[in-house]
């Protein structure tokens, strides 16, 4: 960069590093619930601060046998919207989450 370097301390540093550490927690996630090594309800009842931003829809989009379609009218149905994170979900949403998507 012209006029010098930047250090590991500067903010937009930090910012590009976390930004790089939550697209790699969000990669891992929806590969574990790819995968079937985690399940639907595992994910949504973590508290872990770099999973609880990841959309709901991405999540159960991949769930083995849903797919975008169906995950999204899931989602619709339940009152749920597109960019609804984990975080964002009431005891309701997820106790109708777990109930409508297929184990």
């Amino acid at each position: 960069m012209p006029g010098g370097s930047r250090s590991d301390t500067d903010p937009r540093s930090q910012a590009l590093a976390l930004a790089a550490r939550l697209r790699a927690v969000r990669a891992e996630v929806l590969e574990d619930v790819r995968s079937g090594s985690r399940t639907l309800s595992d994910v949504l009842m973590s508290r872990d601060p770099f999973e609880v931003v990841i959309k709901v829809v991405a999540i159960v989009e991949n769930v083995p046998s849903v797919g975008k379609v169906r995950a999204r009218r899931i989602a619709d149905d339940i009152g749920i919207t597109g960019d609804c994170k984990i975080r964002d979900l009431t005891p309701h949403h997820i106790e109708a989450l777990l109930d409508r998507v297929p184990r």
